[in-house]
C-alpha cells in the first residue's frame, strides 16, 4: 500500500515473528494514535487516511513489530491501543 508516491511498506516474516516497515505512512508519532489528520506529503489525503488505519490495525491485530521513518527513538516497537486514561 502506498500513501504518498515515495512511500512504501514491507511485511517481513521470520519464523513466527512479523515486522512491518511503515516508512512515512504515519508522518509523526501522533498519527499512530490519531491517524485521521492529513499529513502534507499525502497526495491523496483520503487514501492516505484509509491506509494509515489499515496498516495500524494490521500491526496491532497481528502483534507485529512496526518500524517507522520519522519517529524519535525508538523507531520500532509494537502498537498497543487503549481507551481512557
Amino acid at each position: 500500500m502506498n500513501v504518498a508516491r515515495a512511500d512504501s511498506t514491507l511485511d517481513k516474516r521470520t519464523g513466527t515473528e512479523r515486522a512491518l516497515i511503515i516508512g512515512d505512512v504515519p508522518g509523526n508519532p501522533m498519527q499512530a494514535s490519531e491517524p485521521d489528520p492529513p499529513y502534507s506529503p499525502d497526495f491523496e489525503p483520503e487514501q492516505a487516511r484509509s491506509t494509515r488505519h489499515k496498516l495500524l490495525d494490521l500491526a496491532e491485530n497481528e502483534d507485529m513489530v512496526i518500524l517507522g521513518s520519522h519517529m524519535s527513538g525508538p523507531v520500532w516497537g509494537r502498537l498497543i491501543r487503549w481507551q481512557g486514561f
